[in-house]
């Protein structure tokens, strides 16, 4: 049977030459955009649909308060500041503190508490991946699997590398005179 080959036509954006499959958004691409909240016009290639300042209005309206207990360690993020360990994390809200404080920066009026990963192997997914490559049923006839289980569970034990991550949609308030001025402010305005 022969093959049949499909044209798609593609559309270019007139300023930079991004391709689209539709149209509309090529014409769109270079387009001004403007905040889907407030109206102030953003640049170009923005990605968000709403200024930065009305981002943070929203995400104050949709996160959780919690205490600074719930951050594992004590390790914070802040996704507009900087932090002590770089890209916004911290070791403890007082070391953020103090980094602002010595190069005269304001504070966040808010922080995202973190939950620590820990470095881990999981010996199932080794299994998983080696064995794709063989017939079915090979996994059933390797040999001493429970060794290797009993093996990773005593290496895991002995690691001490930690990770941190942020918890999304909860946030530990620093300011609450400024977090509450974004409370204040409704989530969604009309045009």
């Amino acid at each position: 049977m022969a093959k049949r080959y499909r044209i798609q036509k593609t559309y270019k954006c007139w300023d930079c030459d991004k391709p689209y499959l539709d149209k509309e958004l090529a014409q769109k691409c270079c387009a001004p955009k403007s905040c889907c909240r407030c109206g102030v016009e953003m640049e170009k290639h923005y990605p968000h649909v709403a200024c930065a300042p009305c981002l943070e209005i929203r995400k104050a309206h949709r996160v959780k308060v919690v205490d600074a207990s719930d951050a594992d360690d004590g390790v914070v993020f802040s996704d507009t500041h900087q932090g002590n360990w770089g890209d916004g994390y911290s070791s403890s809200i007082e070391e953020m503190e103090e980094l602002h404080r010595d190069e005269g920066w304001e504070m966040p009026c808010y922080v995202h508490p973190c939950e620590v990963r820990l470095f881990q192997f999981d010996p199932s997914d080794v299994l998983d991946r080696c064995h794709d490559e063989h017939h079915e049923g090979a996994a059933d006839q390797l040999e001493d699997v429970d060794e290797l289980f009993a093996f990773f569970k005593k290496w895991n034990a002995k690691q001490n590398v930690r990770s941190y991550w942020p918890k999304g949609g909860r946030v530990i308030v620093l300011d609450q005179t400024r977090f509450q001025a974004l409370l204040d402010l409704p989530a969604e305005l009309s045009k």
